[in-house]
């Protein structure tokens, strides 16, 4: 049985080439994407023409933790497990300091620095 690899973020930019990488290895993949559906669909059909793995893609709002909690029961019903994450999801505000407000404070801290307190409980099968 294939392993299989859950990644956040994974379907563009660093996120793109990490399960480009996995699909490689011969890793089955989840790809998941908040705002990338094209590119998240893009790479499923990349990986299917390229490599004979089994690929997920799902859109998970990481700082929704029910969302997370479905996005994580969808991948373990879907390949009856995960074996690696990937915390590669992030998120930047590109204004200056004092432009900033709270709330994209808090966002960046619960997706840069707390996603993986929230999500790592949800693989402890």
């Amino acid at each position: 049985m294939r392993k299989v690899v859950f990644i956040t973020g994974g379907a563009s930019g660093l996120g793109k080439h990490l399960s480009l990488s996995f699909a490689n290895e011969g890793y089955n993949l989840v790809v998941a994407y908040n705002n990338s559906k094209d590119d998240a669909e893009k790479l499923k059909n990349i990986i299917n023409d390229k490599y004979k793995v089994d690929v997920l893609i799902l859109k998970c709002d990481l700082a929704n933790e029910e969302m997370i909690c479905e996005c994580v029961d969808k991948a373990i019903k879907y390949f009856k497990k995960i074996d690696i994450l990937v915390n590669n999801a992030a998120v930047e505000y590109n204004l200056e300091f004092s432009d900033k407000t709270k709330e994209m404070f808090m966002h960046t801290l619960e997706i840069n620095k707390f996603l993986h307190l929230f999500l790592l409980p949800h693989y402890l099968y």
